[in-house]
């Protein structure tokens, strides 16, 4: 059932394909438009299935391991568990969500294939417990999201794809030879991620100059560069902040509603439970890398024009604070990184959709009251508005969403390491208030040159609704989020040295 979810999208995606290639009448490709919805939404479907299979089950883990390279040690190992429960839930939230917010495009057959082989590529990595496979199915969505890019920017396309590319290509090289590293340097050669868990490393160092350089810590070293690389963590978060101003509307709901959250993940999941020794050494190190992006972050973000530069800036503030809560090796802390990794991916889809409301209207830079000969309301509609001031209260955390749990969680880990690194975290959340205050301004009274007002379409109204909902349901009812991930994470950071 898991293979089904991971692959149907990308099953459908090549029938698409063939179908459109074959029929010429524009009468039989709407016939074929659907599809990829349906495609996407049947999948979301089969998670909604596990979800009731672990529950009524009461079974820790579905899936299981079937040999695939054994001359390699590489195996077909997809499992769901407390650790991507959340996780593959977002993604099955984001997808159809996406799908029907270009349903009415003209050129949606041809997005609609772009997004169900991201589909498969991001819930594969979600699912994989083999670092072979989490490899294979992460760098597989660099393809489509290259096309994407270079296809569907309104300017610029070739040059943002190539550029994309190009930082994929070389936090993927980065993240390969951790891989390799870590196989070789294990005392039972394996690419599981359970086998690498209970096995000891091989202590090898590196000498060159007379300085000696652990492997292993080479390793993790390139696995946390390069991850970072791929999803714009800072410091590495110049990879796509030049360029996220002309690409399409829907890539920046896909890159912080799905390739950021999942990036995390893998992270997370990685670095406590193949390198946690490492880790755990190099943990205050982290945390104040987490602190000072987390500052830097909000600072960018408060002094920005630019929506979208605003945005990315907001989100790689919050990356800093979920690496910072990581890095505490606490309960707290650490869960609330976990359920952190779910509200980034929350508000990052509800920030995309308010921005593809925009964006598509030419509502780009904010615009101060002095820059406005007519101050006007661009706004009626209810749902708009509502996004506009709950995607606000999630940027500050307030009680009553979901960023509200995880930030608090992260705040007192944080706290039991340092208290000075809380007044850091305060003064932050004082720069995103401005950011908020300042989208919020913008969104609701300030931002179009025409008087009319914005109305939306039947299609955007209804991708508002769900996110919304998950960030105010889970952030007034986090318990079930708490109940499957904290088992896992505790047996992980137990186990650290």
């Amino acid at each position: 059932m898991i293979s089904v979810s991971v692959f149907l999208p990308s099953i459908v995606a090549a029938l698409t394909t063939v179908l459109a290639a074959t029929f010429s009448s524009r009468g039989l490709r709407s016939l074929v438009k659907p599809m990829g919805l349906l495609a996407s939404i049947v999948s979301s479907c089969f998670i909604v299935w596990l979800f009731l299979l672990k529950s009524s089950g009461g079974v820790s883990d579905l899936g299981g391991a079937v040999p695939w390279l054994p001359f390699f040690s590489v195996n077909y190992d997809l499992s769901f568990n407390g650790l991507n429960a959340s996780l593959v839930a977002l993604l099955a939230l984001v997808f159809p969500l996406v799908h029907i917010l270009d349903l009415y495009r003209e050129d949606y057959l041809g997005r609609s294939v772009i997004y169900l082989l991201l589909q498969t590529g991001l819930l594969g990595a979600a699912f994989s417990q083999d670092l072979f496979l989490i490899f294979l199915f992460w760098s597989f969505c660099i393809l489509p999201a290259y096309y994407l890019i270079s296809v569907y920017s309104k300017e610029n396309g070739p040059e943002n794809g190539f550029s994309y590319l190009i930082n994929g290509l070389v936090g993927n090289s980065l993240v390969f030879m951790s891989i390799i590293l870590t196989r070789f340097l294990s005392e039972t050669p394996s690419f599981s991620v359970q086998v690498l868990f209970e096995s000891e490393k091989i202590s090898r160092a590196l000498s060159l100059g007379g300085l000696s350089f652990s492997l292993v810590s080479a390793a993790f070293i390139f696995l946390i560069v390069g991850i970072f690389i791929r999803i714009s963590v800072f410091p590495f978060h110049s990879g796509i902040s030049r360029s996220v101003r002309s690409y399409p509307s829907v890539f920046i709901v896909l890159h912080y509603g799905a390739f950021l959250p999942v990036g995390f993940y893998i992270f997370t999941k990685l670095v406590l439970s193949i390198f946690g020794n490492q880790f755990a050494y190099y943990s205050r190190p982290l945390l104040a890398i987490g602190v000072v992006g987390f500052v830097y972050g909000a600072f960018r973000s408060s002094v920005e024009k630019d929506l979208r530069s605003i945005g990315h800036y907001l989100f790689v503030s919050f990356s800093g604070l979920l690496l910072s809560g990581l890095a505490c090796l606490n309960e707290q802390g650490v869960l609330g990184a976990m359920i952190g990794i779910t509200s980034i991916g929350l508000t990052g889809a509800l920030f995309g959709i308010v921005n593809s409301a925009l964006a598509d209207r030419g509502v780009f830079e904010v615009k101060s009251a002095k820059e406005k000969e007519n101050a006007t309301v661009i706004s009626t509609s209810i749902v708009l508005t509502a996004g506009v001031v709950v995607l606000f209260c999630a940027v500050l955390g307030a009680p009553g969403t979901i960023n509200f749990v995880s930030t608090s969680l992260i705040a007192f880990g944080v706290f039991e390491i340092s208290p000075w690194y809380v007044l850091a975290v305060l003064f932050s959340f004082l720069l995103l208030a401005t950011s908020g205050f300042r989208i919020v301004k913008f969104l609701l009274f300030y931002g179009v040159d025409s008087e009319e007002p914005i109305f939306l379409k039947a299609n955007e109204r209804l991708v508002f609704v769900p996110v919304i909902s998950c960030i105010v349901f889970l952030g007034v009812s986090p318990n079930w989020i708490v109940t499957v991930a904290r088992p896992v994470l505790m047996t992980l950071v137990s186990a650290l040295k």
